[in-house]
């Protein structure tokens, strides 16, 4: 019984309810995924669990930076650090690397801002000349690591030569278990220890790696090798790792930019965009129907006493928070600044724009008040008040109509 994407407790637990089965955890990954790993190993050895163990595959980074950037052939200038696993593993170990090959290593998350502020202060180290390590992922990541989760990685596993699909072996580049743990290790029980992987001949991720090749020059891109279907032939065991072809691989992104740009995803991908379009198109559409079929003599009344205020030289005074504070202001110069409408500019002034006078009412007085003190100072009996609200329910509108209508608005 073998199991690599269900949670490790959840392993155990298998383990412990089947006595009479060996159960097999493929711990593969980086340094981000070896404590939980680690963990669970521990945790079997103490409570006497024999028929668990696991197939490690876990690699390290920093030995796969070094051996790329001792490549006659490597082309790449600068790293974007992975975030997750320095958040484990700290990033002291890339500085000496930073130091000795003269290339900038840029800690950084996996969000799209981060990514981009990451590349953002890559490409700034080229610039200037400079190549050190920086965090850029601060709000996850200490220079240091977590103390801890190293502690239990370090007793539970020993580093040892790995090789990587593409590259081929790279000097103590991986984890494996630690004598101390051997009843525990899946390689030795099961006797696969002299399994050779065989690379795939069409396989050219070595490649990419150092930046020689793209992923779309490779001739299984998008193909025989996708998000979906992370292909391998069926001779490949899973003790080679292949980094491009994790959801946040090279092969990954690069798929995502494909499918977006050509074939019959980006198709699908606009379709589905078009159609999301068109039916809130209708459904706009749909509401201003009903509200004008509702609303049209209400609307066409208050037109007719607005011109006449107007025309009696009154002013129309328009308010509104946040996302209405700027429909406010774009009602107003639509009376002063009258474009579709051929007509006379009219005297409308909106009551968001003077940023210092909100924020000093807001300050020493009271949030709720800082429309109802500027219609007091400034609004005379016959003016227009419009209060542009998507709840209905904002005090400081409120108290302002209530102010504006005992002005004599």
């Amino acid at each position: 019984m073998c199991a690599s994407s269900i949670r490790r407790s959840t392993v155990l637990k298998i383990a412990r309810a089947n006595p009479d089965k060996k159960v097999v955890f493929f711990a593969v990954g980086f340094e981000t995924t070896a404590p939980a790993n680690a963990m669970a190993v521990w945790r079997a050895q103490q409570d006497g669990v024999k028929n668990f163990s696991i197939l490690v595959s876990h690699v390290l980074v920093p030995p796969a930076i070094a051996a790329i950037l001792q490549s006659p052939q490597n082309r790449v200038q600068g790293f974007l650090g992975p975030g997750h696993v320095c958040a484990i593993m700290g990033y002291h170990e890339y500085e000496a690397i930073s130091a000795r090959y003269q290339v900038p290593i840029v800690v950084t998350g996996f969000e799209p801002l981060d990514i981009l502020d990451g590349t953002l202060m890559t490409v700034r180290q080229l610039e200037a000349g400079r190549a050190e390590v920086e965090n850029q992922y601060a709000r996850a990541v200490e220079r240091g690591g977590n103390r801890s989760a190293q502690t239990l990685v370090s007793e539970v596993f020993e580093i040892c030569d790995r090789k990587w699909r593409g590259v081929g072996s790279i000097p103590k580049s991986g984890f494996r278990l630690r004598y101390e743990f051997r009843d525990h290790d899946a390689e030795r029980l099961f006797e696969v220890e002299e399994i050779d992987t065989k690379e795939p001949a069409i396989c050219i991720s070595g490649q990419i790696l150092k930046g020689i090749k793209k992923p779309h020059d490779c001739p299984a891109f998008g193909t025989l090798c996708t998000r979906k279907l992370r292909w391998a032939p069926p001779w490949f065991p899973p003790k080679a790792p292949a980094p491009l072809i994790t959801p946040m691989g090279a092969i990954s992104r690069w798929e995502r930019v494909r499918m977006l740009s050509e074939g019959n995803g980006a198709s699908a991908t606009v379709n589905d965009l078009s159609r999301r379009v068109l039916r809130k198109c209708r459904e706009s559409v749909e509401v201003k129907e009903r509200f004008f079929t509702q609303c049209a003599d209400q609307i066409a009344e208050l037109c007719e006493k607005m011109a006449g205020q107007f025309q009696e030289g009154h002013k129309l005074w328009v308010m509104g928070n946040g996302g209405s504070a700027c429909d406010a202001q774009h009602v107003a110069v639509e009376f002063v600044h009258p474009i579709i409408e051929k007509r006379r500019a009219l005297p409308a002034l909106d009551l968001v724009s003077q940023v210092p006078v909100l924020t000093a009412i807001s300050n020493d007085k009271d949030y709720a008040k800082i429309f109802v003190d500027q219609l007091e100072l400034w609004g005379e009996p016959g003016d227009m008040a419009l209060a542009i609200s998507t709840s209905g329910q904002s005090p400081n509108l409120i108290y302002a109509l209530q102010a504006a209508r005992k002005k004599g608005c």
